[in-house]
């Protein structure tokens, strides 16, 4: 649920009732303390910027924590999944950890996969906008029969499990594997996944309501009896239209590598209509594979892939497809001259922008991105996110207005052992935040309590799109000048510290157009003259307005 009341400062922002946990409290209250330095500047004065340094994600160390997935509610709550393998004889689990608004842990790790098995990996997961997430695994339970097959469980938006995990495809394949999931903005589910029949390598898939139950049959997206089939993945749109995507060899011989191309398929909202396949790629020197793909609310979608026009000469390539289905512009170079591996995407759901992901070798493989706008517009030059170990298998989630959030697997070289890391960052829609502090008295004598009013707003104009203009992981640092204390500061939904400073966070978020809850700053002038509180404001949005994101107030102090 969410709360609001009217100040005559202006409509107060709701609180999103998640944010307001235990768990939450205590993970977002060192954010301030990481965050916000007196006398800095933070407005992210630019688009794509990190917020924070990386952190790492999983909370247990012992073995080995790889092949991450992440999604995100509208706003920027985000789920990361991963395999998790503590030693090499023990049985494997899907474990999950919740990130907020600015990409710190939320509440604790927790596991996934309800039954012990002994390989329990290669996990997705999808969010709807109010951050309930679906997670799918492949699973080689000996319960269900000799080969992996696919489950799922879903979690409500506070990481409480709704259900026991369940089986997703059937019983007339030997083995289901590789699954990917997709979710409507309200929660509709779309899972894929390879099976093999014995003679012919198929993608398969299979839709459910928002509560897990089936719609309909699994069915068939494509099949090749020469099993070269790789890397399905699916996206789904706010009505329900589905657009699966493979990269297939379709030479007369399986072997021949010039043949590889990345293909699409799109099925209407009734489940069962579907188009011809289609090739993406116009690029036809080599092999184009090793992709992925995300689709927005309307249906817009984006490509991008490893492209390989010589042997040991690869390169990045995009291509934009239309809410129609058909190639939108011209395909594109994401990156070139470099040795790229894995490739990841996201797209915002409401504005459409998006971001691609990749590691390339420089002596170890590293994570590097670049951000786009809905248009194709590249916003940003190829990006290194990380360089501190060996990076694998990355995986990025965007918000409603392309905040995004990066997740990927860190190798420790020296150990051999694997943990997931992850990093916040703002996407290129602007969100306008100001400061104010008011209400402290023209004199006092030395020794008083002097209160003063602080209050924060986001004047990004109200829009029709769902999460777009909210400010979330506002932090404030309410500094007094020489001979001056503060006391305390508190306020509906602030969660300070004090240090000298004020250091501050707002447990929440702020629409466009709404003004925080009151901060209430209390200082004690210990000596005659002027004493002052100067504060500073920074977010997780990209703010070109930074002239408005501090202010001091003074009062006069009497003997």
């Amino acid at each position: 649920m969410r709360r609001e009341s009217e100040h005559r400062w202006g409509t107060v922002a709701p609180v999103h009732d998640g944010a307001t946990s235990f768990g939450a409290f205590r993970a977002l209250a060192g954010l301030a303390v990481i965050m916000a330095t007196p006398g800095v500047s933070h407005a992210l004065g630019s688009p794509a910027t990190p917020v924070g340094d990386e952190i790492r994600i999983n909370s247990t160390y012992e073995g080995n924590q790889y092949s991450p997935a992440i999604a995100s509610n509208a706003i920027g709550h985000s789920i990361v999944v991963w395999a998790n393998r503590t030693d090499d004889h023990s049985p494997g689990a899907i474990i999950g950890q919740r990130l907020n608004g600015a990409g710190l842990a939320w509440g604790e790790e927790f596991r996934i996969s309800g039954k012990a098995a002994w390989y329990a990996e290669a996990p997705d997961v999808a969010s709807d906008d109010d951050g309930n997430f679906a997670v799918v695994w492949q699973d080689d339970n000996m319960e269900a029969g000799p080969g992996p097959h696919v489950y799922m469980r879903l979690f409500d938006r506070y990481g409480i499990a709704l259900a026991a995990e369940f089986r997703v495809d059937g019983t007339t394949r030997e083995m289901a594997f590789l699954p990917q999931v997709a979710r409507t903005g309200a929660g509709r589910i779309i899972v894929v996944w390879h099976t093999w029949n014995g003679s012919t390598s198929e993608i398969r898939g299979r839709r459910f309501t928002a509560s897990g139950a089936p719609l309909g049959e699994e069915f068939t997206v494509v099949a090749d009896a020469t099993n070269a089939l790789r890397g399905a993945r699916v996206g789904i749109d706010n009505s329900g239209r589905i657009t699966v995507g493979w990269s297939q060899n379709t030479a007369a011989t399986p072997t021949e590598p010039a043949s590889y191309d990345v293909y699409r398929r799109r099925c209407a909202s009734d489940g069962t209509t579907w188009s011809a396949s289609a090739r993406v790629n116009r690029s036809t020197t080599l092999r184009e594979q090793r992709f992925d793909m995300a689709v927005d609310a309307t249906g817009n979608a984006v490509f991008a892939w490893l492209s390989e026009p010589a042997f040991g000469a690869n390169r990045l390539r995009g291509q934009r497809i239309s809410t129609t289905g058909g190639l939108a512009g011209a395909e594109f170079e994401i990156v070139t001259g470099v040795n790229p591996l894995d490739v990841t995407v996201s797209k915002a759901r409401s504005t459409g922008h998006f971001t691609v992901g990749w590691t390339q070798f420089n002596g170890a493989y590293h994570l590097f991105y670049r951000h786009y706008a809905t248009d194709g517009t590249a916003l940003t030059s190829p990006t290194p996110a990380t360089g501190k170990y060996h990076t694998l298998l990355p995986s990025i989630a965007s918000d409603a207005d392309g905040d995004f959030t990066l997740a990927w697997q860190s190798d420790d070289l020296s150990t051999w052992n694997s943990e997931i890391n992850g990093r916040r960052y703002s996407g290129s829609e602007m969100v306008d935040a100001s400061v104010r502090v008011a209400g402290s008295p023209n004199s006092v004598p030395r020794g008083a309590h002097v209160e003063h009013v602080v209050r924060v707003t986001n004047h990004h104009a109200p829009s029709s799109l769902t999460g777009v203009g909210y400010a979330s992981g506002m932090t404030l640092v309410a500094k007094p000048s020489t001979g001056t204390q503060v006391v305390y500061a508190e306020g509906d939904n602030w969660n300070c510290t004090i240090d000298g400073d004020a250091r501050c966070l707002y447990v929440g978020f702020i629409p466009p157009e709404y003004t925080a809850n009151n901060l209430f700053v209390v200082t004690r002038p210990m000596a005659a003259g002027a004493s002052s509180l100067s504060v500073q404001i920074s977010g997780n949005q990209y703010d070109a307005n930074p002239a408005n994101d501090s202010a001091v107030e003074t009062t006069t102090v009497d003997e």
